[in-house]
């Protein structure tokens, strides 16, 4: 049996007013969506993980989009992404440390900040206890060896985070085993 991928993207915000013991309003705004195996539109081929990173105030960390490692059952393996489907950063920590996203020195990875690819140092801030997610679930974002770096750099204190990257490694569609 060959290996295949399915990945999902789920996103919520729902809401009540109450007033009196009277619901005044409620309601719910919902993101859910799917990628079967492949390299095309609405496909996604691999996923790659961090879990509970942690980087002292002005640490960085810089992560290669086209030389990603992870430990799966006990064996190291890479991912080389060409296009992102999905990206979502969790900042876990409730202090004062907030994760900037962007501006790695070189080769910088920008395209759901700028979709021109020409300025690389766009930043965008994730506050203590809060997410950010970028999805392009259809086409997917470019990685390619001029555009591959995204930079994590930690401000005004520690910080614990954790990141998901959903993507596709090839343009032949050859699945997640590769």
């Amino acid at each position: 049996m060959a290996d295949t991928f399915k990945g999902e993207a789920k996103l919520s915000i729902g809401w009540k007013w109450i007033t009196d013991g009277t619901i005044i309003d409620d309601g719910k705004v919902s993101y859910w969506k799917k990628w079967t195996d492949g390299y095309d539109d609405n496909e996604a081929e691999a996923a790659w993980v961090v879990d509970s990173g942690t980087l002292l105030e002005d640490g960085s960390v810089t992560y290669d989009l086209t030389a990603l490692t992870r430990t799966i059952f006990g064996d190291t393996t890479t991912v080389t992404l060409t296009r992102i489907k999905a990206l979502i950063i969790v900042v876990e920590s409730t202090g004062i440390g907030k994760l900037v996203v962007g501006n790695a020195a070189t080769n910088a990875w920008a395209a759901p900040w700028n979709c021109d690819g020409e300025d690389t140092s766009v930043t965008e801030d994730v506050p203590p206890d809060s997410a950010m997610v970028k999805t392009n679930r259809q086409d997917g974002w470019d990685v390619n060896a001029t555009q591959k770096n995204i930079k994590l750099t930690a401000r005004n204190g520690g910080v614990t985070y954790s990141i998901a990257v959903v993507g596709t490694v090839s343009e032949t569609g050859i699945g997640s085993s590769s």
